[in-house]
């Protein structure tokens, strides 16, 4: 019976720590930008594009009324477990050509997870 007491202690405390830390996240990602306190609407706008054998494309901006921000961002290629390398980064727009045809995997880190593709 003391078993199941110590593991309602852990559940509940487990819980108070959670409910903790996602005040927290909400707190830090309901905090106005210094454009978001005048009022205006602001969004992420991230998309990508490739074309096998040819090209990967990438863009982020920050969209806050009229005005448009570019954001960083960058293509990664898979070289091993845990290992990824930029091949191509910018603000706003990136495109990274392809050298050949071999398939390999990429990432857009913010836009999109691994994907495959001709692309060498």
């Amino acid at each position: 019976m003391q078993r199941a007491k110590s593991h309602r202690r852990h559940s509940a405390t487990h819980l108070g720590l959670t409910v903790a830390l996602f005040c927290l996240v909400m707190v830090l990602t309901a905090s106005p930008s210094p454009v978001n306190a005048a009022g205006e609407n602001c969004e992420t706008l991230s998309g990508w594009d490739a074309v096998a054998g040819s090209y990967i494309g990438a863009s982020r901006y920050r969209s806050c009324g009229d005005t448009l921000i570019s954001l960083p961002v960058r293509i990664e290629q898979y070289q091993s477990p845990g290992v990824w390398e930029t091949v191509a980064s910018g603000t706003g727009d990136v495109v990274y050509t392809c050298n050949g045809s071999g398939f390999n995997r990429y990432r857009i880190p913010y836009v999109t997870g691994p994907f495959d593709i001709l692309c060498g």
